[in-house]
């Protein structure tokens, strides 16, 4: 299984999803591999620091770029019984490799404006994957929404999702929360540096949203 965590815009919460889902996954018994593909290497930094700390379960972490960075997820994938694979937040050459090699990519997305104006470049560009990789599926994460109740932006933007027929909103919305700064301090999962904070359980249900 390849995953994908990527998009168009930078900002939205991509790398930090990744490395969590990764966290979790690898805590769940998953024999996995973080592949970090973004020239700015915020997760391969991530990784480097919990393994400083002697953080368990370990997440081995590796960088890939270039040309064959397809081919390369498709020979991990055999090696391993997850890949997760970061992608830089533009339209790069990376992220256009690994949509055609990835089983399923999730688009984190915040639930404003200038962030859903980046999906038509998204959908184009999955369309055009699907020409060599069929079987790719796409999902939308809408991320670091309001906690207040009465906020309509969430909502504003599941109706602009169902006019996409190649992109799907999941279920799960991660809100903005403070926790989600603090782990790239000591390498931990959001579980691991607060178990009661309300991250925890919203990382927890996305996880389970998406891998059971």
């Amino acid at each position: 299984m390849i995953t994908l965590v990527g998009g168009q815009k930078g900002g939205a919460g991509k790398t930090t999803i990744a490395v969590n889902l990764a966290c979790f996954a690898a805590a769940d018994g998953a024999d996995l591999v973080f592949v970090d593909t973004d020239l700015q290497r915020t997760a391969a930094q991530f990784f480097a620091l919990r393994h400083e700390s002697e953080q368990e379960p370990r997440v081995p972490c590796i960088e890939k770029r270039g040309k064959t960075l397809g081919r390369e997820l498709q020979d991990l994938a055999k090696r391993y019984a997850l890949v997760m694979v970061d992608a830089g937040g533009r339209d790069s050459m990376e992220l256009r490799y690994a949509l055609g090699a990835a089983d399923e990519i999730y688009i984190p997305v915040l639930p404003a404006q200038a962030d859903l104006w980046t999906l038509d470049t998204m959908s184009e560009l999955i369309g055009e994957a699907g020409a060599f990789n069929p079987d790719l599926a796409a999902y939308v994460v809408l991320n670091r929404c309001s906690t207040n109740v009465r906020n309509t932006d969430s909502r504003d933007a599941r109706e602009v999702l169902s006019g996409y027929d190649n992109l799907s909103p999941l279920e799960t919305e991660l809100k903005e929360r403070v926790v989600y700064q603090r782990i790239f301090r000591t390498g931990n999962s959001v579980s691991e540096f607060d178990p009661h904070d309300a991250a925890a359980r919203e990382m927890q249900n996305l996880y389970e949203e998406i891998y059971y």
